[in-house]
């Protein structure tokens, strides 16, 4: 491992990561303030972003800083999961007895999150992750609006959260999901890390490892930026097999030239 080599408490570069050491990104910082605006204001908001981007993370974030004494957090990730299967899950997860029925559970996921806000004072938080998994033919956003229609759409029993890939705003906006479009509070699509966020990143990382900074240069650091595309999760095992390299070499930095040759070592994995 090249956690000795370098010198590091810790691999700062896993996912692993708890949120208290979070880097706060940009599109972090947006996708708190939105959220926190559906917290206050309850309804539906949408978050997007490409594969690695960091969008779980920050629903994460948001979710660790809700009281559970007054937020009722369910998590569900939409892949490959059918329409009577997925309500079927979320009641279990409300604690219901799921019925066999998707119009059924729908009814009763629906009392159930009024029974919680209205009358215990706790706020349900439905969180649907790997949310472009909805095909574009489907009735799920018709589903999710009778689901979340309480007293004649007069009142807010709940929050949804739908979070997934940019390809789920174009689902959104076909003319057929257009009710549903139109009930949306907020939204936020990740414009990916900056140069000046990835340098940062990476310090603020390497600081976390008891680390010098200083062991990827300039030059690398530059290098990370043009290679990891704006995505953090490519940023991490760029960073990572560049440490790995670097330390098979018995360099005493990280140079440009090994980042890339870490680049084409991410790359032929991922084939």
């Amino acid at each position: 491992m090249f956690k000795p080599y370098w010198g590091m408490s810790k691999d700062p570069f896993t996912k692993e990561i708890d949120v208290k050491d979070a880097f706060m990104s940009e599109d972090i910082r947006q996708v708190l303030q939105r959220l926190d605006h559906v917290r206050r204001y309850p309804g539906i908001a949408v978050i997007t972003a490409c594969p690695g981007s960091g969008k779980t993370l920050g629903i994460r974030i948001f979710s660790s800083g809700l009281n559970p004494n007054l937020y009722k957090v369910v998590y569900i990730k939409i892949t490959n999961v059918s329409e009577t299967e997925f309500f079927r899950m979320l009641a279990e997860k409300l604690g219901l007895e799921p019925s066999y029925r998707k119009g059924d559970n729908i009814r009763k996921v629906n009392e159930r999150m009024k029974k919680l806000a209205r009358d215990q004072k706790v706020m349900p938080v439905i969180i649907v992750d790997e949310a472009q998994g909805i095909r574009k033919g489907s009735g799920y956003f018709l589903s999710f609006q009778e689901m979340m229609n309480f007293e004649m759409d007069s009142r807010n029993y709940g929050i949804l959260v739908l979070a997934g890939h940019p390809v789920l705003n174009d689902t959104l906006s076909l003319e057929q999901n257009e009710a549903f479009n139109q009930r949306i509070l907020v939204s936020y699509d990740f414009q990916g890390m900056s140069g000046d966020e990835v340098g940062e990143y990476v310090r603020s990382r390497m600081l976390l490892a008891d680390a010098t900074p200083e062991i990827f240069d300039p030059a690398a650091v530059n290098a990370l930026y043009e290679c990891c595309q704006g995505s953090v999760r490519r940023l991490n095992r760029l960073c990572r097999t560049a440490l790995l390299i670097g330390a098979n070499e018995h360099s005493k930095t990280v140079t440009a030239e090994t980042v890339r040759a870490a680049a084409s070592e991410v790359s032929l994995l991922q084939k």
